[in-house]
């Protein structure tokens, strides 16, 4: 078919049955998109966010997060890399503007994110939060991710995903995930017994981001899209663009890949105090789309039976995270 792949489905049961599952999750979202200090005040959070701040394009996405993690009822700590090149700014922001943020500064090492949140963990973390989330620079958000926290609760599994992914094999993805204070030892543990191993990038990803719901009694993750057809084993950041954005549209998935943004002209670094974080242009692939403040599922259905294009998939390997 000219270089493109029909993705069809061969029962109306089966899409069907991944039309409701999306449903159920806007449901969800509805139910749980409101602050979490409404939704729930006795339940607390402590958030590890693994920073590389290497380039000024991270340094801004840390930045921009910042003010999407910053709510009541949720403790901040930033693990991050004290040799990247803008560590120190990053450090004289927060300081500034977040002063309740803890920040901590580490030699990065091939343990890369992973080895920062158990940094955290196994130094420093007082056992005073009901869920530890886990979290890293290497994406952007562009909306609340409060209803997330609030599913969270509202399932309280020993582990918790964002979202689920079916390339390579089934797994949650490990930019964002949350653990039960009462199950935080099962991460320790294993973390402790792969360490040894964890020499390179794609080592952290085969023993920690697609072991993770090998290694937790009880799991469920906020967005189930790995099964649907057109996004088997698919990355939905880079490699599912139709799916993707009808999740953006609908607020399910506000977040852009950094490896998708465009990279920023370089400043130098006497100029670097001027940098406005709200007016600064991020872009993508062409595919951003405006989140809606009212979640419609109408284009949900669509999203099931379409035809792709797949020439760029060919032959080409993904990024996992």
């Amino acid at each position: 078919m000219n270089g493109m792949n029909q993705i069809i489905y061969t029962t109306s049961r089966a899409r069907n049955r991944h039309v409701r599952e999306l449903k159920d999750v806007v449901k969800l979202y509805n139910t749980c998109n409101k602050r979490c200090i409404d939704f729930n005040p006795r339940i607390n959070f402590v958030t590890i966010m693994a920073c590389h701040a290497d380039t000024q394009l991270k340094l801004k996405v840390i930045i921009n997060n910042l003010k999407y993690l910053a709510f009541a009822n949720n403790k901040i700590v930033i693990i991050g890399s004290v040799n990247a090149r803008f560590h120190t700014k990053m450090v004289e922001y927060v300081s500034k503007n977040y002063p309740t943020i803890e920040i901590y500064g580490i030699p990065n090492t091939t343990q890369l994110d992973a080895g920062k949140w158990n940094y955290y963990l196994t130094t420093y973390y007082t056992n005073n939060a009901n869920f530890v989330v886990l979290t890293n620079d290497s994406y952007m958000i562009k909306a609340t991710i409060q209803p997330f926290y609030n599913a969270m609760m509202l399932r309280n599994r020993d582990l918790y995903g964002y979202n689920d992914s079916s390339l390579i094999t089934y797994h949650y993805q490990s930019y964002l995930f949350g653990i039960a204070h009462r199950a935080l030892n099962h991460f320790t543990t294993h973390y402790a017994r792969v360490k040894p191993f964890l020499n390179s990038y794609m080592d952290v990803v085969g023993n920690i981001e697609l072991k993770l719901t090998d290694i937790f009694q009880s799991k469920d993750c906020f967005l189930k899209i790995a099964n649907i057809p057109s996004n088997k084993s698919q990355n939905i950041f880079f490699s599912n663009d139709y799916l993707y954005n009808i999740l953006q549209n609908l607020r399910l998935l506000p977040f852009i890949k950094v490896k998708r943004m465009r990279s920023l002209t370089e400043t130098p670094r006497n100029k670097i105090d001027t940098i406005n974080i709200q007016q600064s242009s991020f872009k993508h692939n062409s595919i951003l789309a405006t989140p809606r403040h009212s979640v419609n599922v109408s284009p949900l259905s669509a999203s099931f039976t379409l035809v792709k294009n797949s020439i760029r998939l060919n032959n080409q390997k993904q990024p996992i995270f």
